[in-house]
């Protein structure tokens, strides 16, 4: 450009501005069109999914488990376990489940990442892994891998009420 006389220096700038300013209104219009439409679906559905309130404290959770005597659902999980990722999506941010587990149990959930001796006492294989402890915290059931929602809600009733008996699920 510093070969070029001054009168043409100028026409690539006016150019790129022309183009901006256009392409602002046009984005700017696209994007308030994009967002009109996500707002009319979204206000004839819920926006909210209930969810299960993890406590990541094994002593917290036996505290609140001996205050409320509900059992301890332990659920582990590693990071990178593709059915880990199916059970928090189908199982545990499903509404009728999530509502069960806050409502009958004191939910603590354990990494393998974050948690390996925790994992190696509880004798963990393979991953997802679900145990019950009574809130006397004597074990109650377990529920290895990957469970559609209703199939584990009804697996965890039944430990819940075999809590109450004190007696082992199986």
């Amino acid at each position: 450009m510093d070969n070029l006389p001054m009168r043409y220096s100028a026409i690539p700038i006016v150019v790129v501005a022309l183009c901006i300013s256009s392409f602002d209104s046009e984005t700017a219009n696209a994007q308030q069109a994009v967002f009109e439409k996500v707002k009319g679906l979204l206000s004839s559905k819920p926006t909210t999914v209930e969810q299960v309130t993890w406590l990541r404290s094994a002593q917290e959770a036996a505290g609140e488990s001996a205050k409320t005597g509900k059992p301890i659902l332990i659920y582990v999980r590693s990071k990178s376990c593709h059915y880990c990722d199916l059970m928090q999506r189908n199982v545990w941010e499903d509404p009728e489940t999530a509502a069960a587990i806050m409502r009958d149990f004191i939910p603590l959930k354990l990494t393998r990442e974050e948690n390996p001796e925790a994992i190696e006492a509880l004798q963990i294989q393979g991953y997802p892994a679900t145990l019950i402890f009574s809130s006397q915290q004597r074990f109650l059931d377990r529920i290895d891998g990957y469970v559609e929602a209703p199939k584990f809600l009804q697996a965890a009733q039944r430990a819940r009420m075999a809590a109450g008996t004190g007696s082992v699920v199986r």
